[in-house]
């Protein structure tokens, strides 16, 4: 995958062309080295982040396949590391489970979320974002 395409795609940067213009301002390096925005990433790699909140590393593990939804990212980001490491195991779990309990599962989770049940006493709202 391409070095913009996946920072775009991983929602690090909010459009593609952002991603371009961070990596050619060398504010993003692949494996701390100033590359061209269609350098190809692959498992291993390193993506480092300057900017003025300081400086951050992350090792790619993985590519997605499809791009990341925005509600997942944005969800994601705003997590303590403790509701992130639960975060994650719980999608272990999940991916664990057998295909019916999956499905099973997701159309429960879907009829909490219409009802507003889902997350505690969190309820998204159109206009207001989360709210507790």
């Amino acid at each position: 995958m391409r070095f913009d395409l996946a920072l775009f795609g991983l929602r690090l940067f909010k459009s593609r062309s952002q991603a371009t213009l961070a990596i050619q301002d060398g504010a993003a390096l692949l494996n701390d080295e100033l590359v061209k925005p269609g350098h190809r990433v692959r498992p291993g790699d390193r993506i480092t982040l300057i900017g003025r909140a300081g400086r951050r590393t992350c090792e790619v593990l993985g590519l997605p396949q499809k791009q990341v939804a925005v509600d997942a990212c944005q969800l994601e980001h705003g997590l303590s590391p403790l509701a992130a490491e639960r975060l994650h195991a719980f999608v272990d779990y999940v991916r664990a489970l057998p295909v019916a309990e999956r499905r099973r599962l997701r159309a429960g989770m879907s009829r909490a979320v219409a009802r507003g049940k889902a997350f505690g006493n969190l309820v998204r709202t159109r206009t207001h974002g989360w709210r507790g």
